[in-house]
């Protein structure tokens, strides 16, 4: 098999199954393969992920975003800092009410606030 890119020799975290020593190889953007030794000819790129961890993106399911800050700055540091943790996916929960975005309604018209930021 041919892989975009072999991520070599890294301790790969698997969420129900530990930590193993191993490979990651990749084609269009996902993981083709996992094993103990792909071959590096085997890919256009090659990562030596000796020494480090290799995990899985993290959701972090639990996210207010713009409550007591404008929701541009927060989405951006926010954001920021999350990527810094290795999460690569946050869900936003946004909640009518005065204290978020100053704002009060049906979710619908403060998603259409959000939008136009």
């Amino acid at each position: 098999m041919r892989f975009k890119l072999i991520v070599k020799n890294g301790k790969i975290v698997f969420p129900t199954g530990g930590v193993v020593d191993g490979d990651i190889g990749v084609v269009d953007g996902r993981i083709a393969a996992i094993a103990r030794d792909l071959n590096s000819r085997d890919a256009e790129r090659v990562i030596d992920a000796s020494g480090k961890v290799v995990m899985p993106g993290v959701v972090d399911g639990h996210e207010h975003i713009g409550i007591y800050r404008p929701f541009k700055d927060d989405a951006t540091s926010e954001s920021r800092s999350a990527v810094t943790g290795g999460v690569t996916t946050i869900l936003s929960y946004f909640r009518t009410g005065r204290h978020y975005l100053n704002v009060s309604g049906p979710y619908r018209d403060i998603l259409g606030k959000l939008l136009d930021l």
